[in-house]
């Protein structure tokens, strides 16, 4: 049983529940390498370069079906070391410690190749296949009377249930199916909030492209990927990105100091997005909370 307290004493028990744990993951990951992406993927000089930008070592000489497999052994003893101090520590933090670490040893984590990599292959497949930039574009040109309209929902929500006789039947066809919904509970106070904040924003604040040209697709796979790659290794690594817009099928090519530069403004942009929602929708005690919490998660 994969538990915290299985990591208190025996390590050769732990070992052995970690090793099979792994394994069970790597069969699993050998399944999602058997399919055509993968294999097309596996056949671009492109995307081998671009993950020997990151770990030339590692990366730079294998397919992606191997990359997990390398450290195996290494991985073992690290997740050991992790459970078992999490087991025995009583700080209440422990079991947080332990889902990360646990998440981590099985390729469950948002940090994990295997979930970089799945993001790029959406990503991809994104590029290839769908009309995200002109969506994109059209939701952006809609936002403001969306909101407009779902907040005059909630208010009409209200004035509904202010009216006697719509309430009574409302409640009387909700006896039959053996259910009840409110008309107006906190939720729509709390959404209706959440709304205004949402459409006090700039467009521009919220949405990762603004124009709709013939680099419009390139530059959203640009922000995919540098997002993912925030989070898989704390950068947007713009090198990556750069061999990643040489894949076959990629129509235009962005210079690198373009790239640098959406990379740059990714950051920038979250960081505002996040200072933003801060300002609209907390007070000012809770302000300062979030704040020091938006230092550390950066």
């Amino acid at each position: 049983m994969f538990s915290i307290e299985a990591f208190k004493g025996d390590r050769q028990r732990g070992l052995y529940l970690i090793r099979g744990a792994s394994e069970a993951y790597l069969d699993r990951w050998h399944h999602v390498c058997d399919l055509d992406v993968m294999n097309w993927l596996d056949n671009q000089l492109a995307f081998h370069r671009a993950l020997a930008k990151v770990r030339p070592d590692i990366y730079g000489r294998s397919r992606p079906s191997e990359v997990v497999e390398q450290d195996q052994d290494a991985r073992y003893n690290f997740a050991w070391e992790r459970f078992s101090r999490a087991a025995n520590d009583e700080n209440p933090r422990a079991a947080a410690f332990f889902k990360k670490t646990l998440d981590r040893v099985l390729g469950l984590s948002r940090a994990s190749h295997p979930i970089w990599l799945s993001v790029v292959v959406k990503a991809l497949s994104e590029y290839y296949y769908s009309d995200s930039a002109a969506k994109i574009l059209d939701d952006r040109r809609q936002l403001k009377s969306r909101i407009d309209s779902a907040i005059a929902g909630i208010a009409a929500l209200r004035e509904i249930d202010s009216d006697l006789f719509a309430k009574i039947n409302f409640e009387s066809i909700q006896e039959r199916g053996n259910e009840f919904l409110p008309l107006v509970s906190k939720s729509n106070d709390d959404l209706e909030r959440l709304l205004e904040a949402l459409g006090a924003m700039s467009v521009d604040e919220l949405y990762p492209i603004q124009k709709l040209d013939r680099t419009a697709r390139e530059r959203l796979l640009v922000y995919r990927v540098a997002r993912v790659n925030q989070v898989r290794w704390g950068d947007p690594k713009p090198a990556i990105i750069e061999e990643l817009l040489n894949l076959e099928g990629v129509s235009a090519q962005l210079d690198t100091r373009n790239i640098q530069r959406q990379c740059t403004a990714v950051n920038a942009r979250d960081r505002r997005l996040f200072d933003r929602f801060i300002a609209l929708t907390a007070g000012q005690e809770d302000q300062e909370k979030l704040k020091t919490a938006a230092i550390t998660i950066r």
